[in-house]
């Protein structure tokens, strides 16, 4: 699957497994969150999507996301940045639509706050 394109903001069903411990595995959409750059590595660095829970409103690393014809998503789900990770591009197995940049702009607040920034 070499050279295959995707940009920020891309939302793509991937295959997360195998995986240790606590991470989120099986296949699932996850949203591009890296810029193309030209490192040369078959690489994107994702945050997993998961279903929404009413629970979920009081966790700040949580981006809750709405449904629309623009991400394709089934239902509510929240991006989940705690979970950021760098996978193959192998990984990715076909891309589901796009969320749109006040929900990136989230996103990527969320994960500074995760790693402190």
């Amino acid at each position: 699957m070499k050279n295959k394109t995707f940009k920020r903001g891309e939302i793509w069903i991937a295959n997360l497994d195998q995986t240790i411990g606590d991470e989120i595995k099986k296949k699932r959409p996850v949203i591009i969150l890296n810029r193309q750059l030209p490192v040369g590595l078959d690489l994107c660095i994702v945050v997993p999507v998961t279903s929404w829970k009413p629970e979920f409103d009081r966790i700040s690393w949580l981006v809750k996301i709405e449904p629309d014809s623009n991400n394709c998503l089934d239902s509510i789900s929240i991006a989940n940045s705690f979970q950021i990770r760098t996978i193959s591009t192998h990984r990715l197995i076909i891309k589901l639509g796009t969320i749109n940049d006040e929900t990136l702009f989230e996103i990527a607040e969320s994960v500074a706050f995760c790693v402190g920034a």
